[in-house]
């Protein structure tokens, strides 16, 4: 598999001085500024994109566990559903 084209995560979801919806870098580079919906629509939004590097890394994990024989990810998955649904545990 080749190395990721997209902005290294982590990112988090925060917001711009005007209450949108932004996604940054750990080091506060911008990735996405949201424009669409409710300022609370753009706040899940924004988890769901910063959820999406780690994300990626889980899905890279699981086809690697699934194909040396499975393993329990149950619970990892869960997690990255639910921070993606804005409900960070």
């Amino acid at each position: 598999m080749t190395r990721p084209k997209f902005t290294v995560g982590p990112w988090k979801a925060t917001k711009t001085k005007g209450g949108k919806g932004k996604v940054e870098t750990h080091d506060g580079f911008s990735v996405a500024t949201l424009m669409a919906g409710t300022f609370r629509q753009q706040e899940y939004d924004a988890a769901l994109i910063a959820a999406a590097p780690k994300m990626f890394a889980k899905l890279v994990q699981i086809s690697s566990d699934l194909h040396a024989g499975g393993s329990n990810l149950v619970d990892d998955i869960d997690a990255l559903i639910a921070e993606a649904l804005g409900e960070t545990p």
